[in-house]
């Protein structure tokens, strides 16, 4: 077990679930991280391993195995290690920067890592009568620095409204100071899609990213599965 303390991140978001009244309500945490071209210097200066951190507090308090899904997205997408508290320390390093399998820095596109998501947690599954009942809702965190592909977007807009039934929260955080129109756009017209802009999110403390993550929105729409 590694030594790494998350304890103050993991009560800075218990705080601001309590505060949200959503303190007791599982959800399964996704998290897609931008590894665009742009996104380098984020990784390389620790901005990534700070964030990847803070997300496992959320789920740590949220998520039966106290653990994040998490995918990796440029023009495509691939699921890479699950992050839990044992591995956590180091993780940019160890799982994507030394990791040659990792495909990374091309452009931007959302509709594939959105896609792998759907596929993890609705597709292609029997559910028992029991673990439909429970409807265990997915909180899905997408990180990027930029607005995707042209091209992208349509598809994009296809699979929130091809999977608007399902019990799926898309939360995106735009960082590093650019411009969101379509991310703006996508929150305005759609009930469980967020966004948020962070220009610097090293700046901000831990309970102020949370409160940003875990927003009022967000809480209404995740009331409903209490």
């Amino acid at each position: 077990m590694s030594r790494f303390d998350l304890s103050k991140k993991v009560e800075a978001a218990r705080f601001v679930l309590t505060k949200r009244k959503i303190e007791n309500i599982p959800s399964q945490v996704a998290f897609g991280l931008d590894i665009s071209g742009s996104m380098r210097g984020l990784y390389n200066n620790g901005t990534v391993q700070n964030v990847v951190e803070r997300i496992l507090g959320i789920s740590i308090n949220v998520d039966e195995n106290k653990e994040v899904d998490i995918w990796t997205f440029d023009n495509n997408s691939q699921k890479i290690k699950t992050v839990k508290e044992d591995n956590v320390e180091n993780y940019v390093t160890n799982e994507i920067l030394n990791n040659s399998s990792v495909r990374k820095w091309g452009g931007t596109n959302y509709a594939p890592v959105m896609d792998e998501i759907i596929k993890e947690f609705f597709g292609n599954k029997i559910l028992s009568f029991f673990s439909s009942k429970k409807k265990i809702p997915v909180t899905a965190l997408i990180i990027t620095d930029g607005e995707n592909e042209w091209n992208d977007r349509q598809n994009t807009i296809k699979l929130i409204e091809s999977n608007f039934n399902k019990n799926i929260y898309w939360n995106f955080i735009g960082i590093g100071g650019s411009n969101f129109p379509f991310l703006e756009k996508l929150a305005s017209e759609y009930d469980n899609v967020g966004f948020a802009s962070v220009n610097d999110i090293e700046s901000i403390s831990d309970s102020g990213l949370y409160e940003i993550i875990i927003n009022e929105e967000y809480a209404n729409w995740i009331k409903d599965f209490r």
